[in-house]
């Protein structure tokens, strides 16, 4: 997936492929019970992409590693940025993470599969309407409990940006960088929204690029 696809999957990549800005946001989008069990400072990223290519302009993905409850694990971070919700997102997303099961099991002969934890980042003009669970996606007939062990039950993780505040975003425990960037993720579709929040956003921009290597960051916007 080439990052000329959308300017925001290049900026995705770009900020979130250093596994300290990515931990900011997945310890912020997951459950706190589970962000306990993480080990942050295990977290490393890893080459390749799921996404199916004819989706490649509206998701963008990233593959992490880390031991959670000493035991390796995986975190699957999905950055959606288009203008509408995709209500088959759970499916999507099981499907995503069967293939990265499929490529651990092939790599190395293991005896168990790894948990993945899957997180979806998110920002559109509706914010997100949809489930975030797969059994949610099937009709009255999976409600019945002699069907139940026959309905997949698979969640994820989300963060919608979509009608956050300024204040709200810059109030998050994160590092400038992945601030920043999420604002632009979120506005920069928008141009009278992107020009609205500029002021607010000036002071932090101009102590990025005072920062070490912070004139790097800038011309990755």
């Amino acid at each position: 997936m080439a990052d000329a696809n959308s300017p925001h999957d290049a900026l995705f990549k770009k900020v979130f492929s250093n596994a300290r800005c990515s931990a900011d946001v997945l310890r912020t989008a997951l459950p706190l019970d589970v962000v306990a069990h993480v080990e942050w400072s295990s977290l490393t990223l890893v080459p390749g992409s799921f996404i199916d290519t004819h989706l490649v302009a509206a998701h963008s993905d990233l593959l992490f590693t880390a031991v959670i409850k000493q035991k390796p694990g995986l975190i699957y971070c999905l950055f959606e940025h288009q203008s509408s919700v995709d209500r088959w997102m759970p499916l999507r997303l099981l499907k995503y993470v069967v293939r990265i099961l499929d490529r651990h099991i092939e790599s190395e002969d293991h005896e168990t599969l790894p948990i993945v934890l899957p997180v979806v980042l998110h920002h559109s003009q509706s914010g997100w309407t949809a489930a975030t669970s797969l059994q949610s996606l099937f009709g009255p007939l999976a409600l019945e409990p002699a069907m139940a062990p026959f309905v997949p039950h698979f969640s994820f993780a989300l963060d919608d940006l979509s009608h956050l505040s300024d204040e709200e975003l810059q109030g998050r425990a994160w590092a400038v960088l992945p601030k920043l960037t999420a604002w632009l993720l979120r506005d920069a579709r928008n141009g009278d929204k992107w020009l609205i929040s500029l002021p607010f956003w000036a002071q932090t921009l101009a102590g990025l690029r005072s920062s070490p290597q912070g004139h790097d960051a800038l011309v990755s916007f």
